[in-house]
């Protein structure tokens, strides 16, 4: 029998996947403000090597181009303001231009890793995921409900290593907050599994339930199971209270399904927009959701203005290179949305590069349904389709450069959506054989 040491004598494929599938660990040991860095970049030399023996060319898919470019006018924004920072921001810039740096070279290693084999066990990740999820979030309302109302505790580095907990970043990092009381009319448990604030928990699942429903999906005669564990990994979205999450895993269903009937997408979108406002349900929910925390939606409203504001006045071209944190604050101006700290930290020209990344990969996707010969592939494309709309809209009012373990689900989502062109020219293949 063979030895194989993690990471070192596994595949590519393994480890890209194994550190997804482990993220409830490095949560706990705090190791989540490295691993995902470390393995990309332990991956990416991996895959040079072998491609070099192998005499294989190195091809960068369209959406990828365009995103190199945005890392460049990343980095001159931040060349060209180097003069006027602070070194604790220009610091936590290049953090974040690091977790964007690891999103480019997973994606493409992904990419070049291209396989049915890759594609099933990314949707078995996000399978096991939602079940780890769902049954923490379970434990953890359990424990609000017996009367353990507030519970945290840092990391095994955040213990090692407490002098990384006076910055802001590694402080949202490496205290693990897992249920929190929030007050309503009544109080009520908040769930925070994955670290970052308190939304991102329900965001990730944005990200692996499309998962679950493609990997059973695939598996039809796996009703009874399936709807048991879409309900386990249902409960964490909602507990973790987010209002965007929660509207737009609903908006981005409702969506893919328009599409997967053979609309025109501009009928599918219209009709999706039309469907929320011919329901009265719907409208009143989100009425309901909107006031839940009318004081904290009004308080992100200000910091996107303040931010837009910034760059108009600073350098609308180019941003201003960080996002802009006065002391030990958690709500730095340009944070609690993706888009807006895009156009804070690289200007509208960044922002460009980056939403023209999203759209073709969006096209990209858009256009297999062309192409697709039989059911499992229409299951794999619809839901692969969904989770990255659903993220991508969720995004909107979160960070993706703080969020290290999202970032890099997210990547490796792009990869499966390139990749999945590639393998619609092969042979059809009998899935049932590979699972």
């Amino acid at each position: 029998m063979k030895i194989q040491f993690p990471f070192l004598s596994t595949s590519i494929e393994t480890d890209i996947l194994g550190v997804l599938l482990l993220t409830p660990l490095w949560m706990v040991l705090g190791f989540n403000i490295f691993i995902y860095q470390g393995i990309t970049l332990l991956v990416l030399m991996k895959w040079m090597i072998l491609s070099r023996s192998y005499g294989e060319s190195l091809s960068i898919p369209r959406p990828l181009v365009w995103f190199g470019f945005y890392l460049l006018a990343y980095w001159c924004s931040l060349l060209i303001n180097f003069g006027n920072l602070s070194l604790q921001r220009i610091l936590a810039s290049i953090n974040s231009y690091l977790i964007y740096i690891m999103g480019f070279f997973l994606a493409l290693v992904s990419y070049h890793s291209a396989s049915w084999g890759f594609l099933l066990r990314f949707l078995r990740v996000g399978r096991h995921l939602c079940l780890v999820t769902g049954i923490l979030t379970l434990f953890c309302l359990g424990l609000w409900y017996a009367g353990y109302k507030n519970l945290y505790f840092d990391t095994l580095v955040g213990k090692v290593l407490p002098g990384l907990m006076r910055f802001p970043y590694f402080y949202s990092q490496l205290q693990m907050t897992l249920t929190r009381t929030d007050i309503l009319s009544i109080s009520v448990p908040r769930i925070d599994i994955y670290n970052g604030s308190t939304t991102d928990t329900g965001g990730f699942m944005l990200l692996i339930i499309p998962l679950l429903m493609a990997f059973y999906g695939l598996q039809p005669k796996k009703k009874w199971e399936y709807c048991l564990l879409f309900v386990i990994s249902f409960v964490p979205l909602l507990a973790s209270m987010s209002r965007s999450a929660l509207c737009t895993f609903i908006g981005s269903l409702v969506l893919v399904n328009f599409i997967e009937r053979r609309k025109d997408i501009y009928y599918s979108v219209f009709g999706f927009i039309a469907v929320l406002l011919a329901s009265n349900f719907i409208l009143r929910s989100l009425f309901w959701l909107s006031k839940i925390r009318e004081i904290s939606t009004n308080a992100r409203l200000q910091l996107y203005a303040k931010a837009l504001r910034e760059v108009i006045e600073k350098n609308p071209l180019i941003g201003v290179g960080v996002k802009l944190r006065d002391g030990f604050t958690m709500t730095a101006i340009g944070s609690h949305s993706t888009y807006v700290g895009i156009v804070l930290v690289t200007g509208f020209v960044g922002f460009t590069f980056y939403m023209l990344f999203q759209f073709f990969i969006l096209r990209t996707w858009y256009a297999q349904r062309n192409h697709l010969r039989n059911h499992d592939e229409l299951v794999i494309w619809k839901y692969l389709g969904m989770a990255f709309i659903a993220t991508s809209v969720f995004l909107s009012t979160e960070n993706l450069d703080n969020l290290p373990y999202y970032a890099y689900g997210y990547f490796v989502l792009v990869a499966c959506i390139l990749f999945f062109s590639a393998l619609l020219t092969e042979k059809p293949v009998d899935l049932s054989q590979i699972r």
